[in-house]
């Protein structure tokens, strides 16, 4: 019986009136389109979901990178501050030690000051002793118009320089200072 549908009736039947036309293969075909429409729509939902997860992740990400950067910037500004204070540490330990070319220190901070007649060249007690042993025996250079006295409030592998036109200063914590603040510059100018 392909295509004919057979209806048993006790009565006799005027007139007969199709309703539906659909066939088995039609009426499959319908469920079948409304299943595709439902996927179609729970495939549509999914992208939007997936697309709102990814803004979603893709912030939180940002938040991460910038938080991160923070860290990396504060633990650099925590680095400077302990290179400084390691470096400070070491010059400290040669200065007790009496590891420091005097003589280089005198020549750079003379290098910096104003030049002219009547320089004085201000040292440590200690450091004053050295320098007048050295130039005893020959083996410190000779300045021409420059005195050299004692200053009880320099520290040892200190000096300052002193002329008519200024005064030069070699203060261990001033040139620590200046690297920090360089360093740090260095750091900030970075974000």
């Amino acid at each position: 019986m392909s295509g004919q549908t057979t209806v048993l009736c006790s009565d006799k039947v005027d007139e007969v009136c199709v309703l539906d036309d659909y066939s088995r293969e039609d009426m499959l075909k319908s469920q079948s389109d409304r299943e595709a429409e439902r996927m179609s729509q729970r495939i549509e939902q999914d992208k939007r979901d997936i697309a709102e997860n990814s803004r979603l992740i893709k912030s939180i990400v940002e938040g991460m990178q910038k938080s991160a950067s923070e860290i990396v910037r504060q633990n650099k500004e925590q680095v400077v501050e302990l290179a400084v204070k390691i470096a400070e540490k070491i010059i400290a330990a040669n200065v007790k030690e009496g590891n420091y070319n005097l003589a280089s220190i005198i020549t750079e901070t003379l290098n910096y000051a104003p030049q002219g007649n009547d320089i004085v060249v201000l040292l440590n007690n200690e450091d004053l002793q050295r320098v007048s042993a050295l130039q005893q025996q020959g083996d410190l250079w000779e300045f021409p118009g420059v005195q050299f006295k004692a200053d009880p409030c320099l520290k040892k592998a200190e000096c300052k320089v002193e002329t008519p036109k200024g005064t030069v200063n070699y203060i261990i914590r001033e040139h620590l200072e200046r690297i920090n603040k360089a360093l740090s510059a260095e750091v900030n100018s970075e974000k």
